[in-house]
């Protein structure tokens, strides 16, 4: 998955999808940022694709906002319901969710 970089909220996030996806590069937030340190966070990735995954709650709502506003070419990958938290997806349903993202953007 080269030239692909996934941000997540928090190491658990990280965590579930790196048992399911192992070689891609993960960027944690660690929680709500500023504009000014999330531009920082994700300026060494300029020229990558810039994916994110966050919750579904106010969190994770306000980073989506936050990337929208300033990174308008990253793709949203979406906890579906009635999960809330990366965390908590099923490895299956995670591994599918990405999968089918990565297909449909790289063009696989």
């Amino acid at each position: 998955m080269e030239g692909i970089i996934l941000f997540v909220e928090g190491r658990s996030d990280r965590l579930a999808i790196h048992r399911v996806y192992p070689d891609i590069e993960i960027v944690c937030t660690n929680g709500t940022m500023s504009e000014y340190d999330l531009e920082q966070l994700v300026e060494p990735y300029e020229g990558a694709a810039l994916y994110t995954f966050f919750d579904r709650d106010k969190s994770g709502d306000r980073l989506r906002a936050q990337f929208d506003a300033l990174f308008i070419d990253a793709t949203h990958l979406h906890v579906p319901p009635p999960v809330i938290e990366v965390a908590d997806i099923p490895p299956l349903v995670l591994s599918s969710i990405m999968k089918t993202t990565f297909k449909k953007k790289e063009g696989l």
